[in-house]
């Protein structure tokens, strides 16, 4: 799990970025990762269920408890979010099977996440990771990082 913190109040514009000029600085040479990605054979499964799960709801399971999405009444909208960047690598990754592509529909995420709450966004971490996890990506060469610190 990415241990997450808040980072600073400078605001980055994810979505002005074009999809050459790099997702982080950090991003090999300022391009986009052309790279295949080793697709599992069921990974519109992995997806589907991944976006079955209930999402930013309380759980006390861990040792400090996560008190769900906050304000309440915006959990749905944090979920449909999710559920949408989940929908957007689920259609595109058997014909764009790229780290790229995949890093560039979480950039276009980041945004509404932006000012949420920090146990959010760390939850919101830990969904991409799980995303990750689903498509047999290693890495988000930073750029996660780079969000939630701003470096």
């Amino acid at each position: 799990m990415i241990r997450c913190k808040w980072q600073s109040s400078r605001k980055r514009d994810y979505n002005s970025l074009d999809s050459t000029s790099a997702i982080s600085a950090n991003y090999k040479g300022n391009t986009l990762d052309k790279r295949l990605l080793e697709l599992p054979a069921d990974v519109q499964i992995r997806l589907e269920l991944l976006k079955a799960i209930p999402k930013f709801v309380p759980d006390d399971s861990r040792y400090l408890p996560y008190a769900g999405y906050l304000p309440a009444e915006k959990r749905s909208e944090a979920e449909s979010k999710l559920n949408n960047l989940i929908d957007r690598i689920a259609s595109g990754i058997e014909a764009t099977p790229h780290k790229g592509f995949v890093l560039t529909e979480f950039r276009k995420t980041f945004d509404y996440f932006e000012t949420s709450d920090t146990e959010d966004r760390e939850r919101f971490c830990s969904y991409l990771e799980n995303i990750m996890d689903a498509i047999n990506m290693d890495s988000s060469e930073g750029v996660i990082n780079e969000w939630m610190y701003g470096f």
